[in-house]
């Protein structure tokens, strides 16, 4: 595990790979006690959870293998990274009764699932071919998709235990400034220059 941490580029990798996942998946977690205080059914969660979020992030999936391969894995993300932050402002407004119905619960799941499909595929693949040019390719790619699985487990907890003794807003706004944070260094620090490559060479 040693050698992981000795590997160019491979901590700041991971930590942009494990935080970029984390805004869609605190809105996943806190946007069906949303709605359940909106009095939608159970149904009806079920129903938004499983189209508006989970198939449509299948298709942003699908989507971003193609715009990776015509874009790279820097643009794809920070498109991602865009509409999931777009998404999270507004399930804040839906939280506070800002925007009310049921068409803009929908438009927001969709890009909010759009966008997580684009973040899931390009720090997934990103960390694939950056351990496949590593010494120990199998130990590395297990050790990113653990820390980033860890990562969404804790902050999904941390979220809700958060929306409870404070408010939606406040958890849904930890996750934007996560997704802020990562966009900042995607497209400021140079520890993140070698992601504008889309064929990922490590030196």
């Amino acid at each position: 595990m040693s050698q992981f941490f000795k590997t160019a580029n491979a901590v700041p990798t991971l930590l942009l790979c494990s935080g970029a996942t984390l805004c869609g998946v605190i809105i996943l977690a806190l946007s069906k006690f949303i709605l359940v205080d909106l009095s939608w059914s159970m149904s009806q969660v079920g129903m938004l959870t499983g189209v508006g979020h989970l198939l449509v992030m299948l298709v942003g999936c699908f989507s971003a293998s193609i715009f990776i391969k015509r874009q790279g894995y820097r643009v794809t993300l920070l498109a991602g990274l865009k509409l999931v932050l777009f998404g999270g402002l507004l399930w804040i407004a839906i939280a506070e009764n800002w925007l009310t119905g049921t068409w803009i619960v929908w438009l927001t799941s969709i890009l909010v699932g759009f966008g997580m499909g684009f973040v899931a595929v390009s720090t997934y693949t990103y960390s694939m071919r950056f351990s496949q040019q590593t010494l120990q390719p199998a130990t590395n790619i297990a050790f990113f998709q653990g820390t980033q699985t860890f990562g969404e487990i804790i902050f999904s907890s941390v979220a809700t235990s958060l929306a409870g003794v404070a408010s939606y807003s406040i958890a849904l706004g930890m996750g934007e400034i996560i997704a802020l944070i990562c966009l900042f260094a995607l497209l400021k620090l140079r520890h993140y220059s070698h992601w504008r490559d889309a064929h990922c060479k490590i030196s």
